[in-house]
């Protein structure tokens, strides 16, 4: 099937809507004007791919919506039209800033630039309300020509072309086609047009130049009608855009290719028997078929749910069905025709976020071919996570795998986008991809790739790791505590208690594998102790490091102390008269020792011993009152009140043993304080 043009996308999901278009032949951009302004250019890819990147984007090229363009490239303008007036912008600044503005004429309908074939004058027609203008640019501003033509238009100019000295335009129910003269005189350049009617016009006008042809088409109807330039009618046929093939159901058109089917859609009727190359060329238009086939089924689908989002009353359950079911079998159809014609889209249609191929079917092809990649997409696509990863598992411990699973970062990247809804299918298989490399394994939980790891249970993943994988504790908990700022208690007291055993382990390793002569270090210590000649001596006399020393001095120095101020005088010493290595106590049995600060152990020896008196007294006196006992019988009687006791709570007075109520004790506070207060006052 041979195609003449290829469509090549310029720019897909635009944020606002594109009013008008226009091309730079020279280098083939772009230019886009919006409804907002805005002009876009787009230039072709400097590499062999096709297609098109955003070169320029204006964003004050107007203020209103652009709803005409075109490029004169000898001037180096643009010309556009906007809030119905004419204006040239210089085309090779990158804010395209106006140059000129035609204000003469208003509102601005369309224009149609034009350079005549012996004359390099840029001329402009101007179409507005029901009337033509010419002017031409001059001097970087429009110059009015004067221009006079034989018909009055019963309606606004439309679209217009020019080719050559003709001009051709739609005017409200008629194509009609103006042959331009040009004049001279005492008063100036004049142009005459003498107009002709050719066609009635379509609801949508559209006048097509092909110049490598020699000739016009007019749209009309569902027919482009073609004539030379002159408009006389040529010997070719006119094409009608309606001879396009019938709107045939998908599932007839894949019945011509039964094994693409389901087994249950598969009819009675016999494969078409064709030549290889044949074969080849149908299975390859197909393809393009049921490509179309499934995008359009796919915006039938997404508005479908956007209706259903806004409660639209207009679905139809059984038509949603419908569509539903011919995607699932378009989908498969397409996926066995890709492995057969184009085997490197086959995961590209697998991973589409509404890829509908029957799932067994989709297995079942896949395995057959062994495609394994392409299983694990298909898995992936349709949320099969245990199948995912167990298919990654055995694969990546077959030495003759795909190499495509030879690496841990795919099941760990697969692991990190599993929530904790999954939290137990994630324990399973982060299993093995931790015995095999505890930093790889580890990812799956401190992963920055997004936020899913970082909201995964905590105290689950740490008990996974303390029964699976200890070696990780440590790692994971500094990662959440330093990084991730967890302030939960739990989190820190088990990074230290794995802290403690780790040391502990350490210790048992090391504690024996330290070397005797740690010299400067034993200088560091005794410089602290203020043994400033053992210190130096070291320094002089066994590593005969002398910039050290000097070092050492400038460290330790200070003439306000007794003992620090002579440390200069001792390097002195040790410079004149080398010290025995022996003083330093290099053996571990002469190091000096720290004396103990006697006074400070005193104090806190006296401190125990009164508290400990103190304790004493207060537990005999303890013990002296608990030996106590009150006998409250039905006789007894409040001091206060001379009301017997009864259950009610009371309170016994030391000095005499009386008892009285609670409350009338209470009572009886409060009339000695307020008494007391009366007679301070008093006093005062």
């Amino acid at each position: 099937m041979y195609e003449a043009y290829t469509p090549n996308e310029v720019a897909v999901k635009l944020p606002l809507e594109i009013t008008s278009l226009t091309c730079q032949k020279s280098c083939g951009s772009v230019y886009a004007g919006s409804k907002v302004g805005q002009l876009f250019v787009y230039t072709p890819k400097r590499t062999n791919r096709r297609g098109f990147d955003l070169d320029t984007l204006c964003k004050q090229f107007e203020r209103k919506a652009v709803l005409d363009l075109s490029i004169c490239e000898e001037q180096d303008l643009v010309f556009c039209v906007s809030d119905g007036q004419l204006a040239a912008h210089y085309l090779k600044d990158r804010h395209f800033p106006v140059v000129s503005i035609l204000h003469k004429i208003k509102p601005v309908n369309g224009f149609v630039t034009w350079i005549p074939e012996d004359s390099d004058t840029v001329y402009i027609f101007v179409s507005s309300k029901k009337r033509i203008f010419l002017f031409k640019w001059f001097e970087k501003d429009f110059q009015d020509v004067r221009f006079d033509y034989n018909q009055s238009f019963p309606d606004k100019p439309n679209t217009m072309r020019v080719v050559g000295n003709t001009l051709v335009l739609s005017c409200g129910r008629d194509y009609i086609l103006v042959k331009l003269t040009k004049s001279t005189n005492e008063d100036g350049e004049s142009w005459t047009g003498d107009c002709r009617r050719l066609f009635d016009v379509s609801d949508n006008p559209s006048i097509i130049l092909m110049r490598d042809r020699d000739l016009l088409g007019f749209l009309h109807g569902d027919t482009l009608i073609l004539t030379n330039f002159e408009g006389q009618k040529t010997p070719l046929a006119d094409v009608r855009f309606s001879e396009v093939p019938c709107d045939i159901d998908v599932i007839t058109i894949i019945q011509m290719f039964p094994e693409f089917l389901p087994e249950k859609l598969r009819s009675n009727a016999a494969a078409f028997d064709l030549p290889a190359n044949d074969k080849k060329r149908a299975l390859l238009a197909l393809g393009n078929y049921l490509s179309a086939v499934r995008s359009d089924l796919s915006k039938q689908l997404d508005q479908y749910s956007k209706d259903r989002h806004h409660s639209h009353p207009n679905v139809n359950p059984d038509h949603l069905k419908s569509l539903h079911i011919s995607l699932q079998v378009v989908d498969t159809a397409l996926l066995k025709c890709y492995l057969q014609t184009r085997p490197s889209l086959v995961d590209s249609l697998l991973r589409l976020h509404n890829n509908s191929c029957f799932f067994e079917d989709a297995e079942t092809i896949l395995l057959n071919e062994n495609r394994l990649p392409s299983l694990f997409i298909l898995y992936e696509s349709r949320k099969k996570h245990e199948m995912a990863l167990e298919l990654l598992h055995k694969q990546f411990l077959d030495p003759d795998a795909d190499p495509f699973f030879h690496d841990l970062d795919r099941t760990v990247g697969y692991l990190q986008t599993l929530g904790n809804t999954h939290l137990e299918l994630i324990f399973k298989y982060a299993r093995w991809v931790l015995d095999k490399d505890i930093a790889s394994g580890l990812e799956i939980f401190i992963g920055e790739e997004s936020d899913v790891a970082r909201n995964l249970d905590r105290q689950a993943v740490l008990a996974f790791l303390r029964s699976h994988c200890v070696a990780a504790v440590i790692p994971y908990l500094e990662h959440i505590i330093y990084k991730w700022d967890e302030t939960r208690p739990k989190f820190h007291d088990t990074l230290v208690e794995h802290y403690i055993i780790n040391l502990k382990l350490l210790q048992q390793d090391y504690e024996h594998a330290f070397p005797d002569a740690f010299y400067e270090e034993r200088a560091l210590v005794l410089g602290r102790l203020k043994h400033h000649e053992q210190a130096l001596a070291i320094y002089t006399s066994i590593l005969n490091d002398f910039d050290a020393a000097e070092e050492y001095c400038k460290l330790y120095y200070d003439e306000s102390d007794e003992i620090n101020s002579q440390v200069y005088l001792q390097l002195f010493r040790a410079f004149v008269s080398p010290s025995d290595p022996m003083i330093a106590g290099v053996l571990e049995k002469d190091l000096p020792t720290p004396e103990p600060d006697i006074l400070d152990a005193i104090r806190l020896a006296l401190r125990r011993s009164v508290c400990a008196c103190g304790l004493e007294s207060h537990e005999a006196r303890l013990r002296n009152i608990l030996s106590q006992r009150i006998v409250v019988g039905n006789s007894s009687e409040c001091s206060k009140c001379g009301k017997r006791i009864g259950n009610s709570a009371f309170v016994r007075y030391p000095t005499d043993g009386s008892l009285a109520h609670f409350g009338c004790h209470n009572d009886s506070s409060e009339k000695n304080s307020l008494s007391t207060k009366l007679e301070r006052s008093v006093q005062k």
